[in-house]
């Protein structure tokens, strides 16, 4: 009964009887008028009776005539609003993505509306992702055109002082490669952090799951980045959960992940001296979170620590050697796993938690 095609049967019958109440109505006045002699409509009517064939046309004009009247104005809400759809199409069509049309209707009518306004609003959105795509490729390009230029104009320059004998010894020499070495690893590691990253935005990394225990890969890594701990003067306390935590992860990815928070807790909390690393299993996670108790994030970087080429302090970055990729490429990866990963960052400290579902 909400469909037009009712609403128009029903306005249709609706005017018919109107039309009839309302032809009765007039007959029954002009029975009054011609029985009582009235002017001034009596020598009209008088007229009309003693002529039935131009009677009975008069009252089917008059008729007709009510009957368009009523029907126009039993319909003129639905027309209003229909025209209403079409001015908003209109307006949409010209670039007001933000335009929507108010449902007022449960017919097909407003089926419609709101058809059209779920359509623009993932039109806006589509074409909002796209802009944000145009420009994150564009920052994209832009970070590393930066960051492949810094350490490679090092090296052409060393190299180039090398080529022309431009060193007074051997021991200068040594030292001018050292540099050129360190920067072409800098160099590698940036190209390898690009394409891991982009494997991981993209869903074209391969996820190999296998039964991980969380605990003992941590210890792993933290045994492994020794030789990065004892240079930067920082000892790493371990929190073990006293029961295994096992997860259905890749263990190769998932490694990368906790390499780069460790590493990032170091790089980042040496004036703190300690890391921590703890984990535990909450509400069928695999909770881990590190801590460092260096300098803290600023609150207005702490949204976008996980953002490409994120650098709260660049200066400090660049001298640490920070492509900027690690916690993006950490953040894809757990996410790829059905986890997530978040920073909270006080003056006291700072920590990285990564959420793992335990299947």
């Amino acid at each position: 009964m909400d469909s037009i095609r009712w609403k128009m049967f029903l306005y249709f019958c609706f005017s018919i009887l109107l039309t009839l109440l309302t032809v009765i109505a007039l007959w029954i006045i002009a029975m009054i008028i011609y029985e009582n002699r009235m002017d001034p409509f009596y020598s009209i009517i008088s007229y009309v009776f003693h002529l039935p064939i131009i009677g009975i046309l008069f009252l089917l004009l008059l008729a007709g005539m009510f009957f368009m009247l009523y029907f126009f104005v039993l319909t003129s809400s639905l027309m209003k609003y229909l025209l209403r759809i079409i001015h908003s199409v209109n307006v949409i069509s010209s670039g007001n993505l933000d335009h929507r049309i108010p449902i007022t209707r449960n017919d097909e009518l407003g089926l419609l509306a709101n058809q059209i306004n779920t359509m623009t609003e993932k039109l806006d959105k589509s074409m909002e992702e796209e802009r944000k795509a145009a420009k994150a490729k564009q920052e994209l390009i832009t970070s590393v055109s930066h960051d492949l230029r810094t350490p490679l104009t090092s090296i052409v320059g060393y190299m180039d002082l090398i080529e022309r004998d431009q060193y007074k010894d051997e021991v200068e020499l040594r030292h001018y490669t050292n540099i050129v070495f360190s920067k072409a690893k800098r160099l590698q590691k940036l190209i390898e952090d690009l394409f891991e990253y982009t494997r991981t935005l993209h869903g074209t990394m391969i996820i190999k799951e296998e039964k991980v225990d969380v605990g003992q890969l941590l210890e792993q890594l933290v045994a492994e980045a020794f030789p990065m701990l004892d240079k930067a003067g920082v000892q790493c306390r371990l929190h073990p959960f006293p029961e295994k935590i096992i997860v259905t992860a890749d263990g190769d990815k998932l490694a990368r992940v906790y390499e780069n928070l460790i590493s990032n807790a170091i790089q980042y909390g040496q004036k703190g001296k300690y890391v921590d690393i703890k984990w535990k299993l909450e509400k069928q996670e695999a909770v881990v979170e590190i801590i460092n108790y260096g300098q803290p994030i600023a609150a207005q970087d702490l949204p976008f620590v996980f953002e490409r080429f994120y650098r709260g302090e660049k200066s400090r970055a660049d001298h640490l050697g920070g492509a900027g990729l690690g916690l993006a490429i950490a953040k894809n990866i757990i996410e790829l796993h059905g986890g997530t990963v978040t920073a909270r960052s006080t003056t006291d400290q700072t920590v990285f938690e990564t959420r793992l579902t335990i299947n």
